[in-house]
């Protein structure tokens, strides 16, 4: 079952008649909506796979066995036990790698990264050159900042994927037959009316007579674990 996403922004008619390009106020407003609808995407993901619950295996570092301790921690053998695990159980090996902000920042800085590409890189420790390191196809950084204060109140800022590493084995596209198995899948409803699966936005007059037009952006979407065994998460990576 696709559930329907959607935020309203109101445009009011004396800004659209000091506006340069009524279309262009109107993109602006679609466009900030999708961002936050799209912000909401990627929360409600990083929800799930932050959970050790729900992947196959996980682990908790603490004290110096995490990732900020440059003395102690080894960051790549944590990386390859992972790894392991996903290709103990499935046979199949991860080739995603997400890293908060956080992680990602101590990790440029680590002495066994820095020691593994000194000879072969400049010392400049890019995403790239990680998922060279790690053995990985790619690596994401995960950049987003969520407010959870409550409206009017004051803001709580925290970071969507908190201080965890994840790694996953996922698809480049959807196979609806299983054929090609991923860790998760992002479902879309395609509506008869709206079509294509994608965001949809519609614009329209407030019905009660209000000074104002109304645009929306929705969509129809659902985000399932479909085979948690191919996802491992290393909780609290960094202190």
């Amino acid at each position: 079952y696709s559930e329907n996403y959607a935020l309203v922004h109101e445009f009011p008619f004396e800004d659209q008649i000091n506006a340069d390009v009524i279309l262009s106020g109107r993109e602006k407003r679609a466009r900030a909506i999708k961002n936050l609808l799209t912000l909401d995407w990627e929360n409600r993901i990083a929800s799930k796979i932050t959970s050790g619950s729900n992947l196959g295996s996980y682990t908790t570092l603490s004290g110096v066995s995490q990732w900020n301790d440059f003395t102690n921690s080894d960051p790549i053998n944590d990386i390859e036990v992972g790894k392991a695990s996903i290709r103990a159980t499935t046979g199949l090996l991860a080739n995603t790698l997400i890293l908060s902000y956080d992680v990602m920042r101590q990790l440029k800085h680590h002495p066994d990264i820095i020691d593994r590409i000194k000879y072969v890189q400049k010392g400049v420790v890019t995403a790239d050159i990680l998922a060279a390191v790690f053995e990985v196809e790619r690596i994401l950084v995960g950049r987003s900042i969520k407010n959870t204060g409550s409206e009017g109140l004051a803001n709580s800022f925290s970071d969507v994927w908190g201080k965890n590493a994840i790694l996953l084995h996922t698809t480049n596209g959807p196979d609806a037959s299983g054929i090609d198995p991923s860790v998760g899948y992002t479902f879309r409803w395609e509506s008869p009316i709206l079509g294509g699966g994608e965001m949809s936005a519609e614009v329209w007059n407030d019905p009660d007579g209000g000074n104002f037009e109304n645009i929306r952006v929705q969509m129809y979407q659902d985000e399932k674990l479909t085979a948690s065994e191919l996802g491992y998460l290393i909780a609290a990576a960094v202190a």
